[in-house]
């Protein structure tokens, strides 16, 4: 009787893995965003001229080991179906899985050591990016391998240094800004990623996703001086630029997992509802790019553009929002992406930007 328990015991165990297998490429170069982009390029001569500036950058980074252009190629493959995207992608997966760490030397010499920072953060959305889009022309023994060491370099030190315990050293009391999200969904997009191959990162990205709700309600801490993340009307402390880092960082995160996990609901984000309203108050219109009220390291000419389109994909299909990105896109939008490009590629590149485009009810610009 035990043996018949425990089979049926593991048959069902299999069962519910395999209901929460992740069906590549699902994370935000999904296949319906990209049939959607396709049938754009062929009606709208603007997203047209977007996209042949995109497959520049991809083209040229088949020259290169850069995984700072995954997502570029990522795009190009999925786009094209061209096999040597995809080449170069696998090249890239193994040759920067053939280090000891992806940490910095300024962060590993902390006390306590720091292993994962925004620039690892980077590393491993992109990882994800390029691993969700060439996942069915890698053999299982290639998947595994690949696995297994972004485990090692990226999920492990993101996830283990700010959320899992018993190795957490930070908290929403000392880096509940938009470091956190950086480096806690990043490093849980490329466990999203590879859940097929780590069962256990299926209960990790599980964990992440419940707590999203913290970091946006944030109450704040008066022992240490720390006011809350977002007031009532939806607008956060740390300005629209590192707000708008923040944000698009966490919903990134929350599309993909949405898109891995069809026919379930989210938790709940109230404050969602309100950042329209805030990233509208705090533009200034005019002939031109729009402008923003920024401080410090920032420019007037960062825009909310990506949180918005973000917003948008999640369901909150406000006019404000449409307007907002028409506005944001007044200047020649090939002109915009290349100055984009110049200004915070590392923090929003412009083909993951073109691709939310591609999905709105409007124009991609003159």
């Amino acid at each position: 009787m035990k043996k018949i328990v425990v089979c049926v015991g593991g048959f069902l165990l299999g069962l519910s893995l395999w209901g929460q297998r992740v069906n590549h490429p699902a994370l935000l170069f999904t296949k319906e965003r990209v049939e959607a982009a396709k049938a754009r390029v062929q009606s709208d001569t603007c997203m047209a001229r977007c996209w042949a500036d995109i497959r520049k950058v991809a083209d040229a980074a088949l020259e290169k080991n850069d995984l700072n252009r995954s997502d570029y190629l990522a795009l190009a493959y999925l786009m094209t179906d061209d096999r040597r995207y995809a080449d170069r992608l696998k090249s890239i997966l193994q040759s920067v899985t053939q280090v000891r760490t992806w940490g910095s030397e300024e962060m590993l010499s902390r006390k306590p050591v720091w292993r994962a920072d925004l620039g690892l953060s980077h590393k491993c959305l992109m990882a994800a990016l390029a691993y969700d889009a060439i996942y069915e022309t890698l053999s299982s023994r290639e998947r595994k391998e690949l696995a297994e060491d972004l485990l090692r370099l990226g999920v492990e030190p993101s996830l283990g240094d700010w959320v899992l315990e018993p190795t957490r050293i930070h908290s929403l009391n000392s880096m509940g800004h938009n470091w956190w999200t950086s480096c806690v969904y990043n490093g849980g997009m490329l466990a999203m990623a590879l859940q097929n191959e780590l069962p256990e990162a299926v209960e990790w990205v599980e964990t992440l996703n419940e707590a999203m709700p913290e970091w946006f309600g944030f109450a704040g801490d008066v022992l240490q001086a720390k006011i809350k993340s977002f007031d009532e009307a939806g607008g956060m402390y740390e300005s629209l630029n590192y707000a708008n880092f923040g944000i698009q960082e966490a919903l990134q995160y929350r599309i993909a997992w949405q898109n891995t996990h069809p026919g379930r609901k989210a938790p709940e984000l109230p404050q969602l509802e309100r950042l329209p309203d805030y990233f509208v108050q705090v533009c200034y219109p005019r002939t031109g790019i729009l402008y923003n009220l920024n401080f410090g390291d920032s420019h007037k000419n960062v825009t909310a553009e990506s949180s918005m389109m973000l917003l948008y994909a999640l369901g909150i299909r406000r006019p404000e929002i449409l307007w907002y990105i028409n506005i944001a896109t007044a200047i020649s939008v090939t002109a915009r992406w290349d100055s984009f490009t110049c200004r915070i590629a590392v923090r929003h590149p412009p083909c993951r930007t073109w691709l939310l485009r591609a999905c709105l009810p409007i124009s991609a610009g003159p």
